[in-house]
């Protein structure tokens, strides 16, 4: 079975489903077939799927369908854990399989999938609720009915050789940009809104936190944490961390706040970027060191004009308390520096509400991402410990 054969399934079955496409040829086998809907393809490795999964979380009203390679899905592994933790009705994940790194135009190497990793295995031990194999044309036929048109969320281990995975004609001398893409993928969700009676929600809240009653910084949580919503957030995704901890717990006891601990903070900033195709204003809050992992995920942001608060500790002159603050007093300010990022250096918790509020407006305005950086003094309860 060849990937062009599963991509005329799928393109047969689709109806307007919003689509995200990984790296690769997927994508370009996909546009010579022609198709309805809002695609994106090009995503950057490892990012359709967790981007799909904000979008999908933003837009229950829609079935989304993300498309990953093996090699890709290999890298953002780390999203089904996140998939199986909050088991989204109306998300598809088709991973193209073929087991080899093909990118590189000039042969390929073996991807993990060809000796020691089960795909299938790992989504099914994360929790996912609807995981198959399908290796014939007529599985393909019967599991993409089956996930289009039932609650989920589907996990498709797709079984592909590599023939068939170069496109019959040369790309066109022009091509869409990334931001071109990006507009009119955004442009039709906006034309067409979400339905009435259907609003973003999480099965899994209220949760159980355990916390210690005594823990510092509680109050100057709260005021980062009010300040984050009276600008206007309406979606919190976190990892967890020492500084900001209190306003992510409060994120996650607030009823009225969609709060999602993601698996590492790249895949939380791709989590947020695809909520606001769908309608949400997201935030990412995570210590400085997330901010590290994630140049090329916030590149994509840049060019793909989608609007990400992000909210990370450790400020590079000011807070340091231990030798490990270190790496993220190097990665936080400087590379939010170097992709030219505008941010802000939260230096008193008074200023909380003004500078909140500017930030987002800035993020909305410039649709960009936008940053707050919290030294750990500003948590003054916290001392030098």
């Amino acid at each position: 079975m060849t990937v062009r054969e599963v991509m005329e399934v799928f393109n047969k079955r689709r109806k307007e489903e919003p689509v995200m496409v990984s790296p690769g040829i997927t994508g370009r086998i996909l546009d010579e077939l022609g198709h309805r809907g809002p695609t994106l393809t090009g995503t950057s490795l490892s990012y359709a799927a967790p981007m799909c999964f904000g979008l999908a979380l933003a837009r229950p009203d829609l079935k989304v369908v993300a498309i990953e390679g093996d090699g890709s899905m290999v890298a953002g592994l780390s999203f089904l854990a996140t998939l199986g933790r909050y088991p989204l009705k109306n998300l598809v994940l088709l991973v193209i399989d073929n087991e080899t790194h093909l990118l590189t135009g000039f042969g390929g190497l073996p991807t993990a999938t060809a000796s020691s990793l089960d795909l299938q295995a790992v989504a099914s031990g994360a929790g996912v609720r609807n995981v198959a194999k399908v290796t014939t044309v007529a599985q393909v036929e019967e599991w993409v009915q089956r996930a289009l048109s039932e609650d989920g969320p589907f996990v498709l281990i797709v079984k592909v050789d590599r023939s068939g995975h170069r496109p019959t004609t040369r790309p066109p001398p022009n091509p869409m940009d990334r931001t071109e893409a990006s507009v009119l993928f955004r442009r039709w969700l906006l034309n067409n809104p979400r339905r009435p009676g259907t609003s973003p929600a999480l099965e899994l809240k209220p949760r159980q936190v355990e916390v210690e009653e005594n823990m510092p910084g509680k109050e100057t949580g709260r005021a980062i944490y009010d300040a984050m919503k009276a600008a206007g957030i309406d979606l919190f995704v976190y990892l967890p961390e020492s500084v900001t901890f209190p306003a992510q717990l409060l994120a996650e006891r607030d009823r009225d706040m969609l709060a999602v601990c993601c698996a590492r903070e790249d895949e939380g900033i791709a989590i947020a970027s695809g909520a606001y195709y769908g309608g949400l204003l997201p935030a990412i809050v995570m210590e400085g060191s997330g901010v590290g992992y994630s140049a090329l995920v916030l590149a994509g942001c840049i060019l793909r004009r989608t609007p990400v608060l992000i909210v990370a500790s450790h400020s590079e002159s000011l807070g340091v308390r231990f030798d490990y603050d270190t790496t993220s007093r190097l990665t936080n300010e400087p590379i939010l520096r170097a992709l030219q990022i505008p941010y802000q250096v939260l230096k008193r918790v008074e200023d909380a509400p003004y500078l909140f509020r500017e930030s987002v407006h800035e993020m909305r305005i410039l649709k960009m991402p936008v940053g707050v950086v919290v030294p750990p003094y500003v948590m003054s309860e916290r001392g030098l410990g």
